[in-house]
C-alpha cells in the first residue's frame, strides 16, 4: 500500500517515528554527466522528482537490499554453469548519485537503457548483483516517478531476450525456463528465460533475464545482461524508482560483466544539505583524486564458505571507540570466521549500520554514559530503537554528541560525526527526540555486522577488487574537497530516517 508524502515537521515522537516505519526507501535520480580525470563520472543525490512515502508490510524498521540465497526461489534450481558474459570494452565511468531530498536511505545513479535510450534511476547496491528494472506492459510492479518511466522494451531495437538454452543462473539469482515454471501467467511468451531475485526484507523481483544497450555516461555498452521485471513485491516495489542496480562480486553484476575491478563512490551528506550530489565512478579514479583525497587501505575481504556469501564485500573491523576510549568488545566479535559466519559486510543498499549485540550493546552502554545528562533518556515505544533522547527546544545549541569511531585493520580510523550517530525523529511542542543511529542485529550464530550508507556519507570509498583492498578517505562529496572534523550541535540534526533492516541469511 502507498501513502502520500506529508510534511512531518512539528509532529509528536510517535507520529514520527509511525512515519520512519513507513518510509522504507529513498529514491535518488541523476541529472547530469561529467567527465573527471580518468574516469566518467555520475553524481548521486536525492530528488523530489520522485514521491517516495510508503507502507512497510509488519513491523520491519530497517531494510536492506542484501539478496538472499536462490533457495527462496519458487522456481526451479539455478545451474552452476557460466553465463555468457560480454567482454568490456569499457573504460571509467563516472555516475552522478543523488539521494531524492531525502535525509536518510537509498542512493541512485541514473543510466540510459536501450536504443533510442530511456533513463532509468536505480539503487546503488553493493550487497546484490542483478541488475533489473521494472518492464512495461508488467503484471504486478509499483508506481514509478513520472520523470522516470517504466522501461518499454518494445521501443527499444537493441532489446533481445535470453532464452531457455542460455537460462543459467548465479548463486543468488535463481532462474528457469518458461516450459517449466508452473506460474502460467508468464508464459504468453515461450522460451523465455525467468529469473527470480529476493532480499533481505523479502522484496522481490521476478521477469525475464534479458540483454540491453545501456549508455553509460555516453559510452555504449552492448549486451549487456539485466531483469527485466514483471512482478515485483515488498520494498523494493515501492521505491518510485526504476530498479535495482546489483555492484556486488558475482558474475552478473555490472562491475563483473563490464571486466571492472575497481570502483569507488562518495554519498554525499544530506544531513547538512538534502539537495546534496556525490559521484559513482567505475573504474579507478584519476591519479590528481587520488593524491587529493588521502586515501587509506584496508584488507577487502571475501568469504570462501560458500559462493553466495563469497559475493559480498567483507572489511576487517577490529574495534570502536566512544569519545577516544577503546570499547571492551572482543576483536572476534568482528571477525569472518572459516566456517563463514561472523564479519562485517561494507553495503550501499543497507542504510544504518548494525552490529552484533555483544557490539551493539557496548556501544549503547558507553553511548549513554558520555551523553551529556541535560539529554534526557525517553522510551519512544517498543518499536523504535532502544536508546532515544528528549531535548528541549529551547536549546538552540546544544552539547557535542560523543564521537564514535570504527576502527579497521591496518590502522584505518573512521571518525563519525554527529551526523553519522544520531537521527532526528520528531518533536512536540515542548521537545525534540533523538535516537542512536545504530542497530543490534541480534545473537544469533548467522548475525553479522553491517556497515550502512548512513555511517558512509562523506567519505570516499574505493573497492579495489583486483587488490583486494578497500580504500576510505574523508570527503565533502557534494564539493569534491577534503573535510575537515566538523562538530554539529543536536540541533542540526533534522533527520529522517528510511532504513534498511539488515538480516543477512
Amino acid at each position: 500500500m502507498r501513502t502520500a508524502h506529508h510534511d512531518v515537521e512539528g509532529r509528536g515522537p510517535t507520529s514520527m517515528w509511525m512515519h520512519f516505519l513507513f518510509v522504507a526507501l529513498s529514491v535518488s535520480t541523476i541529472t547530469g554527466i561529467r567527465a573527471n580525470g580518468d574516469g566518467v563520472t555520475l553524481p548521486v543525490f536525492h530528488s523530489s522528482h520522485l514521491t517516495h512515502l510508503v507502507s512497510i508490510r509488519g513491523t520491519v524498521l530497517f531494510n536492506e537490499d542484501i539478496s538472499e540465497g536462490p533457495d527462496a526461489s519458487p522456481l526451479s534450481k539455478w545451474t552452476a554453469n557460466d553465463m555468457s558474459i560480454p567482454s568490456s570494452t569499457a573504460g571509467n565511468m563516472q555516475f552522478p548519485v543523488v539521494t531524492l531530498d531525502e535525509a536518510l536511505g537509498e542512493y541512485f545513479a541514473v543510466m540510459e537503457i536501450g536504443t533510442p535510450s530511456q533513463k532509468a534511476a536505480v539503487a546503488i547496491d553493493t550487497g546484490s548483483q542483478l541488475m533489473w528494472v521494472q518492464c512495461d506492459p508488467c503484471m504486478q510492479c509499483g508506481q514509478q516517478s513520472p520523470h522516470y518511466p517504466m522501461f518499454k522494451p518494445a521501443q527499444s531495437s537493441s532489446y533481445g531476450v535470453l532464452t531457455c538454452e542460455d537460462c543459467r543462473g548465479d548463486d543468488s539469482v535463481a532462474t528457469a525456463c518458461t516450459g517449466a515454471s508452473s506460474n502460467r501467467t508468464l508464459l504468453n511468451q515461450p522460451n523465455r528465460c525467468v529469473y527470480f531475485v529476493s532480499y533481505g526484507d523479502k522484496s522481490s523481483s521476478t521477469g525475464f533475464i534479458s540483454t540491453e544497450t545501456l549508455s553509460l555516461a555516453g559510452m555504449p555498452q552492448d549486451k549487456i545482461l539485466f531483469g527485466c521485471g514483471l512482478i515485483t513485491t515488498g520494498l523494493v516495489s515501492s521505491l518510485n524508482a526504476s530498479g535495482l542496480l546489483g555492484l556486488d562480486r558475482g558474475r552478473l553484476s555490472l562491475t563483473s560483466q563490464l571486466g571492472i575491478k575497481v570502483f569507488s563512490y562518495c554519498l554525499p551528506n544530506r544531513v547538512k544539505n538534502v539537495h546534496a550530489s556525490g559521484y559513482l565512478t567505475l573504474g579507478a579514479m584519476s591519479a590528481a583524486a587520488r593524491a587529493s583525497s588521502q586515501i587509506q587501505y584496508t584488507p577487502l575481504l571475501q568469504n570462501h564458505a560458500s559462493q553466495f556469501l563469497s559475493q559480498f564485500y567483507y572489511v576487517n573491523m577490529t574495534g570502536i571507540s566512544v569519545d577516544g576510549k577503546l570499547l571492551n568488545i572482543p576483536t572476534s566479535t568482528f571477525q569472518l570466521l572459516p566456517s563463514g559466519e561472523g564479519g562485517t559486510i561494507i553495503d550501499s543498499g543497507t542504510s544504518i549500520t548494525r552490529f552484533v549485540h555483544v557490539a551493539y550493546a557496548s556501544l549503547a552502554h558507553a553511548f549513554e554514559m558520555a551523553m551529556d545528562p541535560s539529554f534526557k533518556r525517553i522510551s519512544l515505544g517498543d518499536a523504535a530503537p532502544d536508546l532515544c533522547y528528549q531535548v528541549p527546544l529551547w536549546k538552540q545549541t546544544g552539547p557535542r554528541a560523543p564521537k564514535v569511531t570504527l576502527h579497521l585493520a591496518n590502522h584505518v580510523d573512521l571518525h563519525l560525526e554527529a551526523h553519522h550517530v544520531l537521527a532526528f525523529m520528531g518533536s512536540d511542542t515542548s521537545f525534540s527526540y533523538y535516537c542512536l543511529a545504530f542497530m543490534d542485529s541480534g545473537t544469533s550464530p548467522n548475525a553479522k555486522n553491517y556497515f550502512g550508507n548512513y555511517q558512509q556519507q562523506d567519505f570516499l570509498i574505493e573497492y579495489d577488487i583486483a587488490n583486494s583492498r578497500i580504500g576510505f578517505a574523508p570527503l565533502e562529496c557534494n564539493q569534491g574537497v577534503s573535510r575537515k572534523p566538523i562538530y554539529f550541535s543536536l540541533m542540526w540534526l533534522f533527520v529522517l530516517i528510511h532504513s534498511k533492516y539488515v538480516l543477512c541469511h
